[in-house]
């Protein structure tokens, strides 16, 4: 009498859809990770917030607490702008010397170590006296992006109408380019998203 082989099901159907299912997966991370920022539209990219851009740039998280809004520079084809976020406050800390320490960092223009050291109100004038790390030496634009967003940051407290920077208690007239002879006037939070002078 014949033997008759018994058959089992064939395992090749299943290879070929793993393999073509780990091929599309491959293909679209290859792809997502190769297509350049610009291609990507405009409501699906993320922000620094990790929002998508849908979102209006003024419009930032609320956080538990005081908080301060730390501008962002970006440059648009109408001129620099800034892109508002909230951080939150440290128990204990002056609100202006935070603040604008925050957008020193978040800018990247100076020395990771330039630092505001104090804030003296009077008048409606803000005397920043920053540490030895900030000074001239920048490109011209780096200098209008600092001085500007400065006057922003400071532009969210309703008391500073002026600016004036110092560097160890010496009042620094220019950063090289940029003349800061007189008080320089702040920035409102309205205006953020207006071109800057």
């Amino acid at each position: 009498m014949p033997s008759r082989k018994s058959r089992r099901p064939s395992t090749a159907p299943i290879w070929v859809i793993l393999l073509l299912s780990v091929s599309v997966v491959a293909v679209l991370a290859a792809y997502v990770k190769l297509t350049p920022a610009d291609r990507v539209p405009e409501s699906l990219r993320r922000t620094e917030s990790g929002r998508g851009a849908a979102n209006h740039p003024s419009e930032s998280r609320r956080a538990d607490g005081p908080t301060v809004l730390v501008p962002k520079p970006v440059f648009t084809e109408q001129g620099m702008e800034f892109l508002r976020s909230t951080v939150a406050l440290p128990q204990g800390e002056d609100p202006r010397k935070f603040a604008v320490n925050a957008f020193l960092q978040a800018s990247g223009i100076p020395q990771p170590a330039a630092r505001v050291l104090g804030v003296d109100l009077r008048d409606g004038v803000a005397r920043l006296d920053f540490d030895e790390g900030f000074g001239p030496g920048f490109g011209s634009m780096d200098e209008a992006t600092l001085v500007n967003g400065i006057r922003a940051t400071l532009g969210q407290f309703p008391e500073v109408d002026l600016v004036e920077l110092y560097v160890s208690g010496e009042r620094i007239q220019d950063l090289g380019h940029l003349d800061l002879s007189e008080p320089q006037p702040v920035i409102r939070p309205e205006e953020w998203s207006k071109p800057s002078p």
